[in-house]
């Protein structure tokens, strides 16, 4: 979190000044196409590019970064500039590895768990006849069963 905060603090002066004027403006102001914004001053111009290939089958998806002056109070950048991520795990379950480099601590580790098993439990044998109906039998004063 301490880089995201530094990532935050130093993007803040660029992001004010890219409010402060119009987007044309603060773009045409920019030497590098590194530092110009898109989309109200909250992602890079520049374009972020995922290839990838399975099957034989090329893929490929772009996207404008996220920066990290974009974010509200409290959440960052997430790490391939997709979304925000909160300071909660929540935000991990939801947009998964982009968030992941804020939770580091809580990554899951698959580890092999044994359980013990108990043993059936056995009662012994009883020498009384089973009941049946929900009534136990009972034994009047002449020793019959009443």
């Amino acid at each position: 979190m301490a880089d995201a905060d530094a990532s935050k603090k130093a993007d803040q002066p660029m992001m004010d000044s890219c409010k402060k004027q119009t987007l044309g403006v603060f773009n045409g102001k920019q030497s590098s196409s590194s530092s110009k914004r898109y989309e109200d001053c909250n992602y890079s111009q520049d374009k972020k590019a995922f290839r990838s290939s399975k099957n034989g089958v090329a893929c490929k998806r772009e996207w404008h970064v996220l920066l990290p002056a974009a974010c509200p109070k409290g959440s960052y950048a997430g790490k391939y500039g997709l979304d925000c991520c909160g300071g909660s795990p929540w935000w991990r379950a939801t947009l998964g590895g982009d968030c992941d480099a804020f939770f580091p601590s809580q990554t899951p580790v698959a580890k092999p768990v044994s359980i013990p098993v108990a043993p059936p439990v056995t009662t012994p044998a009883s020498s009384e006849p089973a009941r049946t109906g929900g009534f136990a039998p009972v034994e009047n004063s002449s020793g019959g069963i009443r």
